[in-house]
């Protein structure tokens, strides 16, 4: 068990939450949070001084606001008696992707949205509390998977593929995504968002004369639900559409939401296509049943309008596109439900405001719009997240270089200079690649990286990977002597995926003692991939992404400042696993440990996959501990000196 200045973490926890679950006296947190705080302060110098570990910060861990915390929810107050469960950190979407998962959502602050939004007439008040509805995700372990192929009528299913991308914060891999294979048919399921994925393969050979009609496909939709389990015991709808022209769609979505109110945005739903010969062909759903209700106080339209205004919330209209500047006039604001999730994957209906109106983007026709965001409180206290400094933090110098993407055609040109590296001969062809017997090396346009493939790519090879130890000294063996690297190379690391037969080696690329941060696997940018067979042998070798240092310098705060920022809520927050960033004042926790504090370029779109601006700031790293979970975060304060 861990220890924090002398108490166990969980020993503190459990203190804590035996509190009186009513609402907080705000005299007796004052005696409390000083009491506690200078106990914390004496341990804090003993542990210090019997270390001697320097100037080490140690803020927040117990502020009295830690109270409400740990008897309430953690992103909004209580207006009653809460449940036993801990909801936690809640995430709304403001970019609702389609696709599979249908809930990965993008960057909960939507920079990309100039809309200037005007309010015809007043805005009414709003209520001042309402209620949030927790769900039951029912899929959890590879056994549930496994049933639930079974019951959609796959034979002999077996686990074929799954990613532990998730970390619990403690760096043991949990599974993420699985994938369940057999005769007839393919389940792919998504245990912590509750989403599954069902393919069977056309059968060309079943021929039938007798073709099923759209109210048909209808029951044979709602059958095969009811068969595999999954047909949902709250109120539904049901509409149907053409998926093409030999197949129907059947679309379930919730009849309403708690109150008898709508329920927005992409999700729940579930999805059948049912095929003109009368079979399942494709079928997706994330669909939760309630589970229990807590009253919360809410934030008034005029509070949820400003949150919009700031990037937070959804705004759909016909042909938007990111970075369309117009006009948004509000014509009525209303109340509806959304699906949110805690930091540990709770489901839960939360209440949003919704406004609607007409849109009208610059050299454009109005078109009608609707927008939502959520009416829950942000937090009020500083250090929300009960921010812990257990590192320490960096040396800067007061100036820092600028980044920026590398056109495609500096890449082109150092082409022939990469093919004779690797033994590629050959004459350019149009796009400056060049291929041989000896493999190939292509510019990668979407990125203006490239890529070296070798004539192995595609031979029968060997079942077993190599060791990490093998697979590094193959790789360091390659790209030391690489021509025409970008910037200097950091330290390598190992990725290798569940059942594999490779290993990739991945060395992020440095530019002026920074690398460039990414949420994707590998965590950077811009890096150099290595390919390793099971021999040792190199299969091929990738650059993502190279950048290129410009002459421009920016003046950098201190990183205690950064520090003092981050307690203040002014940051941005990215959990492992999770969909998107949070915004400093909805996040919070019992407590949040950093143990790692780096200067760093960041895509200022890390939704886009080219950004014309990186920006310089300050990434803390650590576990954080959000209701009964640990989880991974990284909080990002601009470092740059305005």
């Amino acid at each position: 068990m861990k220890k924090t200045d002398g108490m166990s973490e969980c020993e503190i926890e459990n203190v804590l939450r035996t509190l009186p679950e009513v609402l907080p006296d705000h005299g007796f947190q004052e005696q409390l949070g000083e009491s506690l705080a200078k106990r914390h302060v004496e341990l804090a110098k003993e542990r210090r001084s019997k270390k001697n570990r320097g100037n080490i910060f140690r803020f927040g861990v117990v502020a009295a606001g830690l109270l409400i915390s740990l008897i309430g929810a953690f992103t909004f107050y209580l207006v009653e008696k809460p449940s036993v469960y801990s909801t936690g950190p809640l995430f709304l979407a403001t970019a609702q992707a389609t696709g599979v998962p249908g809930i990965t959502f993008g960057d909960s602050l939507d920079s990309m949205r100039l809309v200037k939004f005007n309010v015809q007439g007043v805005l009414p008040a709003g209520e001042q509390e309402g209620t949030i509805l927790r769900l039951k995700n029912g899929i959890k372990t590879e056994k549930d998977v496994l049933e639930m192929a079974v019951a959609m009528g796959i034979n002999e299913p077996e686990v074929s593929d799954k990613q532990p991308k998730v970390s619990d914060g403690q760096n043991e891999p949990v599974t993420n995504w699985v994938m369940v294979s057999g005769r007839k048919g393919r389940l792919s399921v998504w245990l912590s968002q509750g989403t599954w994925l069902y393919e069977q393969e056309a059968d060309s050979s079943i021929k039938s004369s007798q073709l099923v009609s759209k109210e048909a496909a209808k029951d044979i939709a709602v059958q095969w639900l009811t068969a595999a389990g999954l047909l949902p015991q709250s109120e539904y709808v049901i509409n149907q559409t053409p998926a093409s022209e030999t197949s129907f769609e059947t679309v379930i979505k919730p009849a309403r939401g708690p109150e008898g109110t709508a329920i927005v945005g992409e999700v729940p739903e579930i999805r059948v296509t049912v095929t003109e010969q009368g079979g399942v062909a494709h079928a997706t759903g994330t669909w939760f049943e309630w589970d229990n209700s807590e009253k919360v106080q809410l934030s008034g339209y005029e509070q949820a309008l400003e949150a919009l205004k700031r990037g937070e919330g959804v705004f759909e209209t016909k042909g938007y596109r990111p970075f369309t500047a117009g006009i948004a006039e509000i014509q009525k604001a209303d109340t509806a439900y959304q699906l949110a999730y805690a930091l540990d994957f709770t489901p839960y209906y939360v209440p949003v405001a919704v406004f609607q109106g007409e849109f009208t983007p610059e050299g454009g026709m109005k078109e009608p719009f609707t927008a939502f965001v959520s009416l829950l409180k942000n937090n009020q206290q500083e250090n929300a997240g009960n921010f812990i400094l257990d590192t320490l933090l960096p040396q800067v110098d007061k100036l820092s270089s600028v980044i920026a993407e590398r056109g495609n055609e500096v890449t082109v040109a150092e082409l022939p200079v990469l093919a004779q590296f690797f033994g590629v001969v050959g004459q350019p062809d149009a796009s400056g690649g060049v291929s041989s017997e000896k493999g190939e090396i292509t510019l990668t346009s979407w990125d203006g990286g490239w890529l070296y493939r070798s004539s192995l790519i595609g031979i029968k090879h060997s079942r077993t990977p190599v060791s990490d130890e093998v697979a590094v000294a193959a790789a360091n063996n390659v790209v030391a002597n690489i021509p025409a690297l970008p910037g200097d190379l950091g330290q390598p690391f190992i990725r290798a995926g569940v059942g594999d037969d490779f290993k990739y080696v991945i060395y992020p690329i440095i530019y002026k003692d920074k690398y460039v941060f990414s949420t994707g696997g590998s965590g950077f940018e811009s890096c150099i991939y290595v390919q390793v067979g099971p021999q040792g042998e190199i299969w091929s070798v990738q650059c993502t992404k190279p950048m290129v240092l410009l002459e421009d310098k920016q003046p950098l705060i201190r990183p205690e400042k950064a520090w003092d920022k981050l307690l203040k809520n002014n940051s941005l927050i990215y959990v492992e696993g999770f969909f998107g960033f949070i915004p400093g004042n909805r996040f919070a926790a019992t407590y949040s440990k950093v143990t790692e504090v780096e200067l760093i370029y960041k895509p200022r779109y890390t939704n886009m996959a080219r950004n014309e601006n990186y920006d310089i700031v300050y990434m803390f790293t650590g576990t954080a501990r959000v209701g009964t979970k640990n989880v991974r975060f990284k909080a990002f304060v601009n470092a740059v000196e305005s």
